[in-house]
């Protein structure tokens, strides 16, 4: 290794102050962010989970959603926690060395931002896909500015996805009950009522209904590659109200 790595190596490693890494999920059963709906599992390596004054814990699927919940819950966090881009598992968010900007994809934003626990680990992925280094105050920062190009972004593609949702809702007889394009048809809630936008007031929500069912709605032990789209179509029609 060259002589200005092993320094890097040395000066990020008396910055950082190394904690036991954590590996629960939480909150319990968690499967979806509360944000955005994202699958946490498939995107566990940016995950990131605030814990509350009351105790309670929630898992974000990336500092793009977890910014936006600072935001909503300011003075209600008692800690902020990151995975560990290497291990997988959870470390203080404000121990940990982030790389902004690198050339491996992000979640939820245009520009890439990932976690290290250990400063070595942190400087061998900056060497192969570039990007700066910088603390979490710095990357939230970073987060909070992408905030606009980002939601462009999200928008964009969500559209996209919504309109393959539609070709699921199809697929598995959605409209039978709900009625074509979810105006109703009397057996089921029409997704375009306002009644169902106060009721499904999340993406999570929606979600949970078609995974898990509830009353006479059945159970869609559907996988996440239709789930999302799915829930991206019948969003648009609720958020349209």
């Amino acid at each position: 290794m060259k002589k200005t790595s092993v320094l890097v190596v040395i000066i990020l490693a008396v910055v950082l102050a190394l904690s036991p890494a954590r590996a629960q999920q939480g909150g319990e059963g968690q499967k979806w962010c509360p944000i955005c709906g994202m699958n946490l599992k498939m995107f566990h390596k940016t995950n990131h989970r605030l814990t509350f004054k009351d105790g309670h814990k929630e898992t974000y699927c990336s500092l793009h959603c977890v910014a936006i919940a600072l935001r909503k819950y300011a003075g209600n966090i008692e800690e902020v926690e990151v995975v560990d881009y290497v291990t997988g598992k959870f470390v203080p968010a404000d121990e940990a060395i982030y790389l902004v900007g690198s050339d491996i994809p992000g979640t939820m934003t245009t520009k890439s931002k990932i976690a290290f626990a250990r400063a070595e680990d942190a400087l061998a992925i900056q060497m192969k896909h570039g990007g700066k280094y910088c603390r979490f105050r710095e990357a939230l920062s970073e987060a909070y500015r992408d905030m606009a190009a980002d939601k462009r972004m999200l928008v964009k593609k969500g559209s996209k996805m919504a309109l393959k949702g539609k070709k699921i809702a199809e697929k598995y007889g959605c409209f039978a009950c709900h009625g074509d394009g979810g105006k109703g048809v009397g057996k089921a809630p029409a997704w375009v009522s306002p009644g169902f936008a106060k009721r499904m007031d999340s993406k999570v929500k929606i979600k949970k209904v078609i995974f898990e069912g509830r009353g006479k709605m059945k159970a869609f032990k559907i996988p996440e590659r239709d789930l999302h789209p799915l829930m991206l179509y019948i969003w648009s029609l609720r958020a349209a109200k």
